[in-house]
C-alpha cells in the first residue's frame, strides 16, 4: 500500500488555506496545519487533520504527528488589506512573510526526512502598481512598497538552504471567491442597493478563481515541472468598472458609483490607495500556459453564480 503523502501548511486559517485543505484531504492527503492559533484552527477543520503549534522561543522541536512531511506550503502573512498602512502595520506585513520563511526552514532542518518540494505564496505586487500593459514572469520589480515586500520575501526564500528542495513561488492575483476575500467584500457592499469603484475605473485587476489556484497548489506538489516563479493569475484581467458592472448583474445593487481617489486616500491613506484600488496591474500566466494547466475560470464571464 501506497504510503500517504504528508503535507505541512502554515496559514491555512485564511479562505485559500480552508479551501487548499478540503481539496487535498479529497485527494487523500496527510495534512497538517502550523498555526499560532491551535484552538482556532481545531474548530475550522476536521479531526484527521493534525494541529501544530507555532514552536516558540528558540526551540524548533515539533509534535510527534508532524516528523514526517513531504510537502510545506506556505501561505503565512498579514493581511495587507486589514489597517491602514502605518509604519508599525508596514513592518509587520514584511516580517510576517520574512520571519516565516526563517522558522519554517529551522522546522524543516528537524524533521525525519527533508520535504520534497517548498510552495510559497507570493503577489503580483512584484510588478508594481502600474505594469504599463500584460507582462509575464520575466518581467522587472516594479516601484513601491508591495513590490519591495514580495522582491525580499522572495530573496528570502532563496536563501533557504534544504538539500535537493524543489521551491514553487506562486505570484498571487486577487483571489475570487463568494467565501472570503475580495469578492465576498464587494458584494457584501453592492448588496446594500450601491456598487462603487475607484477613480475612473479603468485600472486592471489580475485575479484568479481559487478553485484554480488550489488546483495549480496541488498540481506544484506532484509535478515536478512546477518549480521557480509563477504567476497564478487568469489569462484574462479585468477592469474595475467591469468587475463593478458584473457584481452589479449578481447582487442587489441599484447603481454603480465612480468615487474620487481623493476620497479612497482620505480614509485609506495614499500609499495604500495608490497600490492596491488604483493599481493598474496586467499580468499574464505564462509559466502555467507553458505548463498547459486548465483553467476552469479563464474570464469572469465564465462565472454566472457567486
Amino acid at each position: 500500500m501506497k504510503e500517504q503523502t504528508t503535507v505541512l501548511i502554515a496559514g491555512a486559517t485564511g479562505f485559500i488555506g480552508k479551501a487548499l485543505v478540503a481539496h487535498l484531504l479529497k485527494q487523500g492527503y496527510n495534512i497538517n496545519v502550523l498555526t499560532r492559533n491551535p484552538d482556532k484552527a481545531r474548530l475550522l477543520f476536521p479531526e484527521s487533520v493534525g494541529i501544530v503549534k507555532w514552536p516558540e522561543g528558540n526551540s524548533m522541536l515539533l509534535l510527534s504527528n508532524c516528523k514526517k512531511c513531504d510537502a510545506i506550503i506556505n501561505l503565512s502573512g498579514a493581511n495587507i488589506g486589514a489597517q491602514r498602512w502605518t509604519q508599525s502595520y508596514k513592518k509587520e506585513i514584511l516580517n510576517s512573510r520574512t520571519e516565516s520563511i526563517i522558522e519554517l526552514e529551522a522546522i524543516a532542518k528537524n524533521l525525519q526526512n527533508m520535504p520534497g518540494v517548498w510552495i510559497q505564496a507570493s503577489a503580483v505586487g512584484f510588478y508594481g502598481a502600474q505594469t504599463g500593459g500584460l507582462v509575464n514572469e520575466q518581467a522587472p520589480k516594479g516601484n513601491g512598497f508591495l513590490a519591495d515586500v514580495v522582491q525580499q520575501t522572495e530573496q528570502q526564500l532563496q536563501f533557504v538552504n534544504l538539500d535537493g528542495i524543489r521551491k514553487v513561488v506562486l505570484r498571487l492575483g486577487i483571489v475570487i471567491s463568494p467565501e472570503g476575500g475580495f469578492l465576498a467584500q464587494m458584494k457584501q457592499a453592492s448588496n446594500l442597493g450601491l456598487g462603487v469603484y475607484p477613480g475612473d475605473g479603468k485600472q486592471y485587476i489580475s485575479w484568479i478563481h481559487l478553485d484554480d489556484l488550489v488546483r495549480i497548489i496541488s498540481q506544484s506538489i506532484t509535478s515536478s515541472d512546477y518549480k521557480g516563479i509563477i504567476n497564478a493569475v487568469s489569462p484574462h484581467p479585468i477592469s474595475f468598472k467591469d468587475f463593478s458592472l458584473w457584481l452589479k448583474k449578481r447582487t442587489r445593487a441599484l447603481f454603480i458609483l465612480s468615487i474620487p481617489a481623493v476620497v479612497f486616500k482620505l480614509f485609506l491613506g495614499a500609499e495604500k490607495t495608490s497600490e492596491m484600488l488604483l493599481a493598474n496591474q496586467g499580468v499574464a500566466p505564462e509559466k502555467l500556459k507553458q505548463l498547459n494547466f486548465t483553467f476552469r475560470f479563464n474570464s469572469f464571464s465564465e462565472m454566472e453564480k457567486l
